[in-house]
């Protein structure tokens, strides 16, 4: 039941522009169709990571699951571009949760998401989505019926870890939770 860092979305400056045409023909592992979008992407392995790299320099890394990811994959894509990097933000940690015990897994509805969303101010339009969206400090959290928990939007581990736990106490004291999980 810990919550489960999925991605982390970053930007930085690289200290130097880019021909993206000329890059392309000379890495490997990249995309770049300018007709479709702007940027050229550029996949790196170990830790796996996915890089948007702009004409000016600038950067989006996906995919990392740590800060640490992030900074090692930014190294090596600096190491194969000559360059280094500046000003690296964390602009997105994506995070989820099962709340169904490990044990004995269950199915079907686990979280009572028409009493949810009568408690809490929330987005729930069944009809058109099959989650409940709560927003708290600009961070989203997307409880499903099945006891999955997403959140996204949180710049830091602290916000989003003060989230986490705010959600779950509201779930075990309006006793959300249709089975005895907390028990």
């Amino acid at each position: 039941m810990s919550l489960r860092v999925v991605n982390i979305v970053s930007t930085c400056q690289l200290l130097k522009t880019f021909n993206l045409k000329e890059l392309a023909e000379k890495l490997w592992n990249v995309e770049y169709k300018p007709k479709k979008f702007t940027g050229l992407i550029k996949r790196i392995r170990n830790p796996y990571t996915t890089h948007l790299i702009f004409p000016n320099g600038k950067c989006v890394v996906t995919g990392a699951k740590t800060v640490s990811d992030t900074k090692r994959a930014l190294r090596k894509l600096c190491r194969e571009l000559n360059t280094s990097f500046t000003d690296l933000r964390v602009q997105n940690i994506v995070a989820s949760v099962d709340l169904t015990p490990i044990l004995q897994k269950k199915s079907g509805t686990i979280i009572d998401l028409v009493r949810l969303h009568e408690i809490v101010e929330s987005t729930y339009e069944p009809e058109r989505y099959a989650a409940l969206i709560i927003k708290c400090f600009d961070i989203k959290a997307i409880v499903f019926h099945n006891g999955k928990i997403n959140f996204t939007g949180a710049k830091t581990f602290h916000i989003l870890n003060s989230v986490y736990i705010d959600v779950l106490t509201l779930l075990e004291q309006n006793e959300l939770i249709v089975f005895d999980f907390f028990k």
